[in-house]
């Protein structure tokens, strides 16, 4: 495979006014619980004391996975279907679980025949 792409997110952990924003260099590839993992470790923040935010939009696996169902089935994932999806988004790769995920879900027998 090839290397990943690195990017440094600039990252504002909230509380002292004036505070700069702290620097964390991730791949592209990582996933949110990956990155929050990586911030726990750098700045001793546990990763359940974490919210990440992209324009005021939760980051979060469970986010993903509800956001991609409901842009292909107009529907939330059942409680199995968000454990399942999840899942495959924890791997190494984040970015090839979310693509193995669309794809499945594109060839299902609910989007075939359903949209």
């Amino acid at each position: 495979g090839s290397d990943p792409t690195y990017i440094v997110l600039k990252i504002d952990v909230g509380g002292a006014v004036g505070s700069k924003p702290l620097e964390l260099k991730v791949a592209t590839t990582n996933s949110i619980s990956q990155v929050k993992d990586k911030l726990a470790r750098q700045e001793n923040i546990p990763a359940v004391q974490q919210d990440l935010l992209s324009g005021g939009a939760s980051l979060s696996n469970d986010a993903t996975v509800d956001e991609v169902y409901l842009k292909l089935f107009c529907r939330f994932p059942s409680d199995v279907e968000r454990s399942i999806a999840v899942s495959s988004l924890l791997g190494g790769n984040a970015r090839a679980g979310l693509e193995d995920l669309v794809w499945a879900l594109l060839n299902s027998a609910e989007f075939v025949f359903n949209h």
